[in-house]
């Protein structure tokens, strides 16, 4: 086996890190709270807020990498997870990983994201591996995650705030943090997010004296100061022509931007922005577009999903409206247990959603509403990987009498024993290896004798990613070393997860 720890290495590491952008940067975050000595050139003044039922902590009292918001043990993960790491090898190994990861492996990262770990040893200051930490869960539109962590690590520095202020926006919850800026100017916010807040706060006059003074004291672009005076003065936006759309359009922007009558459609934004047509002033059309974008990336659960499917009776046909129809004919079907009623619309249900890439979120739902049904032959092949790809899927695998060699593997993968079964597909024979006999790379053996079983397990991820284009050693490596690490449940899966549903890269 060759495990190709070279190539790995040099698509994290391309250059010394000292010479990269952080890596947690992202792009349309906003630089709505950064301090105004920065955007004039000087030397910064401010470090922190305070914040309203927050006990802020110094940093030698409580360090920033360490915040989680489940525990370990509840994540299944050793508390001890980078006991030998550095903080910047695993914030440079969670900020590299695809958005188009296994459903698996992508509930993994999440786990191990969010869950409360001694911290790493820290080089050049703390908190680094934290804003990696929620950065990449920006990158996958998992808001609600980012402020559960946000708010648990006690926001009172610049980079934090930034990221809990935009965050908040995202979901029209800014209330807090609007509140935190009014309290604490030594936050040094911007003037756009100063005005914002002051505005949100009923105070709308002082929110008009501060904008008079930034622009005329050169604090406000020209840009800003146009969609500050209509976000002030809705009648300016019915007499004004429209605005410029900013790029790149930042959190802040875009809330001004609806709240002024110009909404932006989400679906050219980056995927965070998506919770913004959550609601039902979107539309239930744009509702479920950006339910089924953020169930793609795993921002969502599959019930939230299917509940957006379920609100209304479709009246056209087509698209979003065909899947929103076969979410509720299924669902009425399953509840009733009609057999005929399911092997009807199940083929042609699972056909749209797999196009759709929403494979997974069916799966979750629907798979233990097909356990037991005895549906015909037809039908049953179809429901058997359904069932494989949810939570069910060793008793589905119990429940059903092989009739393909492909059934045969599927199955013995779902139960973990896989004894006598061979193939001549490279992935099939790849993954039967690792649970035949499972044996650790070199190198990963090298991470585990060092202590550094964290960076073992994100490179195990980031080597099978999406699966479809997985080297078949490397998928080999990556399941053994789940397996002899106590991660079962998650090698099973997302062996099922690379035969059913693998996805090609980000």
């Amino acid at each position: 086996m060759i495990y190709r720890a070279g190539l790995l290495f040099a698509l994290i590491f391309p250059a010394p890190l000292s010479a990269q952008t952080p890596l947690s940067a992202i792009d349309w975050l906003s630089q709505s709270v950064v301090n105004e000595s920065e955007r004039l050139n000087e030397e910064p003044v401010a470090s922190g807020a305070a914040l309203d039922e927050i006990t802020v902590s110094s940093l030698d009292q409580t360090r920033k990498d360490a915040t989680g918001v489940i525990s370990a043990r509840a994540a299944g993960l050793p508390v001890t997870l980078w006991s030998a790491s550095q903080a910047e090898d695993v914030a440079a190994l969670i900020s590299a990983m695809p958005t188009n990861l296994l459903p698996s492996l992508r509930e993994l990262l999440f786990s191990i994201i969010l869950a409360e770990l001694e911290a790493p040893p820290a080089q050049g200051g703390d908190g680094k591996l934290l804003l990696a930490r929620i950065d990449t869960l920006l990158r996958f539109g998992a808001v609600d995650q980012v402020l559960a962590l946000l708010v648990e690590a006690q926001p009172d520095e610049a980079e934090l705030f930034r990221r809990w202020f935009d965050a908040s926006l995202l979901i029209s919850r800014e209330d807090r943090a609007c509140a935190s800026m009014r309290d604490s100017p030594e936050i040094a916010p911007t003037m756009s997010a100063r005005i914002f807040c002051l505005a949100r706060g009923g105070d709308w006059n002082a929110a008009a004296l501060t904008l008079e003074t930034a622009a005329a004291l050169g604090e406000v672009r020209e840009d800003e100061n146009n969609l500050l005076r209509q976000f002030l003065d809705p009648f300016l936006a019915d007499e004004e022509a429209p605005l410029a759309r900013p790029d790149p359009m930042t959190p802040l922007t875009f809330r001004m931007l609806q709240a002024i009558g110009e909404p932006i459609p989400t679906s050219g934004l980056p995927v965070a922005f998506a919770h913004a047509e959550l609601t039902a002033d979107a539309g239930w059309k744009a509702q479920i577009e950006a339910a089924e974008r953020l169930s793609r990336y795993g921002a969502i659960d599959a019930a939230q999903l299917m509940s957006i499917y379920a609100l209304r009776t479709p009246a056209a046909s087509g698209g979003v409206w065909e899947r929103a129809r076969h979410v509720r004919d299924l669902e009425k079907a399953t509840q009733r247990r009609d057999t005929a009623e399911t092997a009807r619309i199940l083929p042609e249900a699972w056909s749209e959603f797999r196009n759709a890439d929403l494979a997974p979120a069916f799966a979750r739902y629907f798979g233990v509403r097909l356990l037991g049904l005895p549906l015909p032959a037809e039908a049953a092949m179809v429901a058997y990987p359904v069932m494989l790809l949810s939570d069910i899927a060793e008793p589905a695998s119990v429940a059903r009498v092989p009739e393909t060699d492909q059934d045969r593997i599927l199955g013995g993968i779902a139960r973990g024993k896989v004894d006598g079964l061979a193939s001549n597909d490279p992935r099939e024979a790849a993954i039967l290896a690792a649970f035949t006999s499972p044996e650790l790379s070199t190198h990963f053996a090298a991470r585990i004798r060092d202590g550094r079983m964290g960076e073992a397990l994100l490179e195990s991820i980031l080597l099978i990613g999406g699966g479809e284009t997985v080297d078949p050693d490397d998928l080999t490596a990556a399941l053994s070393l789940l397996r002899e690490n106590g991660f079962e449940r998650v090698a099973r899966q997302a062996a099922l997860e690379v035969l059913l549903l693998a996805r090609g890269p980000a």
